[in-house]
């Protein structure tokens, strides 16, 4: 007798268990969109709703929500009041067996819910090598990718700015090439007679500054011979 009430509870356990999945499947494909367990989201928290109405109110709450509020139910209305008179679909589409297994979740959530994990302590106390590892595998923080992007913008203005420059620049030379083969033409000079010009004119400077060098150089000679 007792192993057949052993095997009974397992059974049952067992069973209970599978139902409470698919009733989450459920959850997870048709309202979680809408609803949490634990706070307001577009609609009310879900966790105590079986315990504080009943199985049989939450299957025609899902079912088709619209059709308990006009029957006159008064937890029905003031939901439907709350909530700026938003109404949930109907969920009229699910099966009887898919239905009880949503209720079972919505039932069952806070007993089955896993608990959060302990933190371990000899982890936490591991120092800074820990906190430097968390650090790295968090990913580069926000301000770097800021003080990247910033370059980024500083280096491309840099760049249409340089762009800009050398344009300008051609396009002041192509000018005063363009003037001075205008004014070359103009004085029936050709390339070569200019280049003799250039070279003579150089040459004459360059024998005047010699000159004018050699003179000091006489001269402070002159001067020392003297003293």
């Amino acid at each position: 007798m007792k192993k057949l009430l052993i095997l009974f509870l397992f059974l049952s356990s067992n069973l209970y268990s599978q139902e409470f999945e698919k009733g989450k499947t459920i959850f997870d494909q048709n309202c979680k969109s809408c609803h949490k367990m634990d706070a307001k989201l577009v609609g009310p928290p879900l966790q105590d709703v079986v315990e504080a109405q009943g199985r049989d109110w939450v299957s025609k709450w899902i079912y088709n929500s619209q059709a308990l509020i006009e029957s006159g139910d008064t937890h029905a209305n003031e939901i439907y009041k709350e909530y700026n008179q938003m109404a949930m679909p109907s969920y009229s589409f699910l099966a009887e067996d898919e239905l009880s297994a949503l209720v079972d979740y919505l039932e069952g959530y806070k007993t089955n819910i896993p608990a959060a994990p302990t933190p371990n302590t000899s982890e936490v106390e591991s120092g800074d090598e820990d906190v430097s590892e968390i650090n790295t595998s968090s990913g580069i923080p926000t301000y770097i990718w800021v003080f990247i992007l910033i370059t980024l913008v500083v280096l491309l203005i840099c760049a249409i700015v340089i762009v800009a420059a050398i344009k300008i620049l051609d396009n002041y030379f192509t000018k005063i090439s363009i003037n001075n083969s205008h004014l070359m033409k103009k004085l029936n000079l050709g390339d070569k007679q200019v280049e003799t010009e250039v070279d003579t004119l150089i040459e004459k400077e360059v024998s005047k500054r010699v000159n004018q060098k050699l003179k000091v150089i006489k001269s402070e000679i002159d001067k020392n011979f003297k003293k």
